[in-house]
């Protein structure tokens, strides 16, 4: 049982539910995941929940993403506007790599096993005047070979608008609370604290075509991320975003993040309907495990 034990050891002692970490929606990601200030419908419990309640409508958030190292990382949200004021929202992440090679022994593997995170989330926000406040609890659990282990986390956050909608800001306290023992310890959740701004700058409409105006709009988050024994700040980071939306109907967008992270960039587009948009993002890898793509509906209703 070493070679076994000795995967057991390197996930219990690892951080793997850094899926937490990672833009649960396609439009996150190829904003660089400056979305603390952005209204994202039902994805917002996972970002900053004050946002659900700056949405203007309903809606049904499904993504799929096709991470690195063969990662395949689920999400489904709904939030439900119960009036102008008030919004309540639900969340499903599941995150789940398969095909380890599990040995007793040197030579041919014994067999394969998967490893898996589950997140449910459910969240409530409450609007007064131009800001709102919210908060999200989430059950997790996370599992491989015989080892299953479960717990709790915590998220709040305040958003305002200003400005006729034109700015909005946001701060935000993600992945706080607790984990039982995986084999021999707890995993760490990644706790950190995120405050962020989203700005409409300018519009204009090109001289030659009147029928497509252009928007631009710029997003940024500062983050820190949590050394858990200590409570305490111990690596700060910016994402930065971009998008161009033309006519309403397509939103180009681009981000950045700084910090120790070998995915620097992320792209993606965005088409909208009345009632519906579709995204795509994809995110290049520095390292060489090639590049993770990222496909998502949101209905509103």
């Amino acid at each position: 049982m070493v070679l076994i034990g000795a995967v057991e050891t390197a996930f219990s002692q690892s951080s793997g539910l850094q899926f937490l970490n990672i833009g649960p929606n396609s439009r996150a990601l190829s904003l660089g995941e400056a979305v603390t200030a952005l209204p994202m419908g039902g994805s917002s419990i996972y970002s900053n929940p004050a946002n659900l309640a700056q949405d203007s409508t309903s809606s049904l958030t499904a993504d799929y993403t096709l991470w690195i190292a063969d990662q395949k990382i689920s999400h489904v949200a709904v939030n439900l506007k119960r009036n102008e004021q008030r919004a309540i929202a639900f969340g499903l992440l599941n995150s789940t790599t398969d095909n380890f090679e599990a040995r007793t022994r040197p030579g041919p593997a014994d067999g394969t096993f998967s490893v898996n995170y589950l997140s449910l989330a459910g969240a409530y926000a409450q609007t007064f005047g131009n800001i709102s406040i919210g908060g999200a609890a989430h059950f997790i659990r996370e599992e491989f070979l015989i080892n299953k282990a479960s717990g709790y986390s915590l998220n709040a956050g305040i958003a305002a608008r200003w400005l006729d909608d034109r700015l909005r800001t946001g701060v935000s306290l993600l992945s706080l609370g607790k984990m039982n023992e995986l084999r021999d310890e707890p995993t760490e959740l990644p706790s950190n604290l995120r405050a962020g701004v989203a700005a409409e700058l300018f519009e204009f409409t090109p001289p030659k075509n009147r029928d497509l105006p252009m928007l631009i709009s710029i997003y940024a988050d500062y983050i820190s991320l949590f050394e858990e024994e200590t409570g305490t700040a111990d690596e700060n980071s910016f994402n930065l975003g971009l998008s161009v939306n033309v006519a309403g109907l397509v939103d180009i967008r681009g981000g950045y993040k700084t910090g120790r992270t070998d995915r620097k960039f992320g792209l993606g587009i965005g088409v909208d309907t009345q009632s519906i948009s579709f995204n795509y993002s994809l995110i290049p890898f520095e390292t060489g495990f090639g590049t993770a793509h990222s496909i998502g509906m949101e209905y509103y209703f």
